[in-house]
């Protein structure tokens, strides 16, 4: 996300701080109004690029004039990119101490050391999983990129150096750089989007881009003249006719309509749930290098990149950057619920204005005054580094009174996961129930299935009879539902299947199918296939999946049915709009004022009336369907609270209260339904 005008520095271009304005606008944009902005999050490889650009001019000049400093690099690092950092990691653990909870809290101080530490990359690979906390909830999201361009700065510098004390070609060198790391990042994309995203390996060859366009300009090869001299006259031949056709520099004319055209598409074409980066990140990253390389006096860059507003919010990038993930965060946090557009525009406005704050006051200081040296720069972010080690082993700071009002009543909420044991299994499933009885049943769904456990481990071991829970999701045969990204031979399909077997060799008579079946109305399942057409790869994603659903419903109810196996379709639990923390934080503890903030009836049959209504559409003669509506919503409303006690987890899993508050209308489904007596 910065730049570096420092030691040989190149000569200033507007346009360049115009691209990176649009860049980062791009990125605000996307986090506060994704809905509006859903590829703003190209906005980040367009940094990359001009990093990389920048970055390597600086150091190319530096070596060919014999001036390069490692320690003056480094120096100059440090004061560009330390002041900013200090500040906002200061006001988001400031903001930590007075808000959050002791489990949010200690969230943030691992993300505070990993902010200081320049690793935020590596520990959102980590923490990648599906009941991480969301992503709008981690104040320090956003420094995962930071991060990945330090990582590069850490290495970069050597590997220039060593090119040229071997005199060897730094085009040749960082071309091939580019390549090995793109290939890197295409041959993980499906096996391991979080990886690919996350990965500096896989990163890399979008900063190298960069580096190979400043490599480029710095000594321009002749072959390249040549084909840029050919083309050019070509365009001028080609335009000679036309009365606005410029007559000079159509090359880079020509670059600056191609880069454009490439980052408008990417605009216009992209969304989150595409895998990503892989191909479809040279869309941005093309798209920029053409801008770059089209110099400051193409008709683009002159004329719109070099406008003073967006020049403006390229000089408060950096400082922008860093400050409006934090504020739309901790709105989240506070709030409770999705912030309104009003409240987002407003949060918008005050990191601009905090953003000029800090580039005014001290960035600009520290950055071209040097009023503080770079070693207290350093000393100050280890401190905050410490800082964060100390929330972890101080338990969040528990001792705050917003933390233990909160864990008073959080103490009691857990997940409604227990009373499994494991199966000695090559396909890991476990068993509810009474341990020695004979296998009546299998329990199979995903995240809400496993918060149902408590009740069916209930109900098996008040029957004497034991039940195997096996994950999945969704739980249909013949379906594809990968973490992310295009990933036809996923683990789930094959998880399915190996349920089926397990169901069919063992003589279960009885399958539950559990799920949030909502959550698979989108690209994210589709009928699985062994490889995808061309055409499926770019475009199935984008269709809704309402068909592969009733076909995966229809093949499993009749896969089961062909064995004699009889099939409970479950109603997923109401969704509610707040977790219990959110609850807390907003209302006064009693029963009547938490439910307050619970979801309506209407707005929970409204919101799985259509699911609802397909589930029922399957009941027969070897099918039923478990409606818990009336257990979940009472009077109205789908109580968040009874008895003091959270009925959820979090915003959608039940809790043990919760599960255990099904367990009776459970048994009386089970003893009408005569199937397992």
């Amino acid at each position: 996300m910065q730049d570096s005008t420092a030691l040989a520095r190149p000569t200033y271009r507007p346009d360049i701080d115009g691209l990176r304005g649009l860049a980062v606008l791009a990125v605000v944009a996307f986090h506060a109004f994704p809905e509006w902005v859903p590829a703003g999050f190209m906005g980040v490889d367009i940094f990359f690029v001009i990093s990389g650009f920048l970055i390597a001019s600086i150091i190319l000049s530096g070596l060919e004039k014999g001036s390069f400093s490692f320690l003056e690099f480094y120096a100059r690092r440090v004061r560009r990119i330390f002041p900013s950092l200090i500040i906002v990691l200061i006001a988001t653990f400031v903001a930590g101490w007075l808000f959050l909870s002791k489990e949010e809290l200690l969230h943030t101080g691992k993300h505070l050391l990993g902010g200081a530490t320049f690793s935020s990359n590596f520990l959102l690979w980590e923490e990648s999983g599906y009941f991480d906390v969301e992503s709008d909830r981690k104040v320090l999201l956003h420094l995962w990129s930071l991060a990945i361009e330090e990582q590069f700065y850490l290495v970069f510098p050597l590997l220039l150096w060593g090119v040229h004390r071997l005199r060897a070609r730094p085009l040749v060198v960082l071309s091939a750089g580019v390549l090995a790391s793109f290939a890197w990042n295409i041959a993980v994309a499906k096996a391991q989007p979080v990886m690919d995203f996350y990965a500096p390996q896989t990163r890399a060859w979008e900063l190298l881009l960069g580096a190979v366009l400043a490599s480029s300009t710095h000594r321009p090869s002749a072959i390249l003249a040549s084909i840029a001299a050919t083309i050019d006259k070509w365009l001028i031949r080609g335009g000679r006719d036309i009365p606005w056709w410029p007559k000079a520099r159509v090359f880079e004319q020509f670059c600056a309509i191609l880069g454009a055209f490439l980052l408008a598409f990417g605009f216009a074409v992209i969304i989150k749930e595409d895998l990503f980066p892989s191909w479809w990140a040279l869309l941005p990253t093309l798209g920029a290098a053409l801008l770059i390389s089209a110099g400051a006096n193409a008709w683009i860059n002159r004329r719109v990149l070099s406008q003073r507003t967006l020049v403006w919010c390229g000089l408060i990038s950096f400082p922008l950057y860093l400050w409006h993930w934090p504020l739309l965060s901790y709105s989240r946090i506070v709030v409770g619920v999705e912030t309104s557009w009003v409240l987002k525009s407003g949060l918008v406005a005050v990191s601009i204005i905090l953003a000029w704050l800090t580039y005014r006051f001290v960035e600009k200081p520290v950055r071209y005054d040097k009023l503080i040296s770079p070693r207290t720069l350093l000393v100050a972010l280890a401190a905050l580094g410490v800082i964060g080690v100390s929330v972890m082993w101080s338990d969040g700071f528990a001792f705050r009174s917003v933390s233990r009002k909160l864990e008073t009543y959080l103490r009691s909420v857990k997940l409604g996961a227990g009373g499994c044991v494991s199966i000695d299994d090559p396909a890991m499933f476990c068993r509810l129930g009474a341990q020695d009885a004979p296998l009546t049943a299998f329990v199979t769904g995903d995240s809400h299935a496993e918060s149902m456990r408590p009740a069916f481990a209930a109900y098996a071991r008040a029957k004497g009879q034991s039940f195997v829970f096996g994950s999945s999701r969704p739980p249909l045969l013949g379906l594809s539902c990968p973490d992310s990204g295009w990933q036809y031979a996923d683990p789930y399909a094959q998880r399915n299947r190996q349920i089926f077997e397990y169901v069919k060799e063992h003589g279960i008579r009885d399958v539950f199918l559990v799920a949030r079946w909502t959550n698979y109305n989108d690209d994210r399942i589709r009928i699985a296939r062994p490889r995808p057409s061309a055409e499926e790869t770019m475009y199935e994603g984008r269709r809704a999946s309402f068909r592969a659903l009733q076909e995966g419903l229809e093949q499993t109810i009749e896969a089961y049915r062909a064995i004699g196996v009889h099939v409970y379709l479950v109603v997923d639990n109401p969704l509610q709009k707040y977790r219990p923390v959110d609850v807390l934080r907003r209302s006064e503890r009693t029963d009547d004022t938490m439910n307050a903030l619970s979801l309506t009836t209407e707005e929970h049959e409204t919101a799985q009336g259509w699911m609802a209504a397909l589930l029922h559409s399957y009941a027969g003669s070897n099918v039923t369907v478990l409606d818990f509506t009336d257990v979940y919503c009472l009077e109205g409303r789908c109580p968040l609270v009874k008895n003091g006690r959270f009925l959820y987890f979090d915003s959608d899993h039940l809790s043990e209260d919760g599960a255990m508050l099904v367990y009776p209308a459970l048994e009386k489904a089970l003893r009408k339904g005569a199937v397992l007596q």
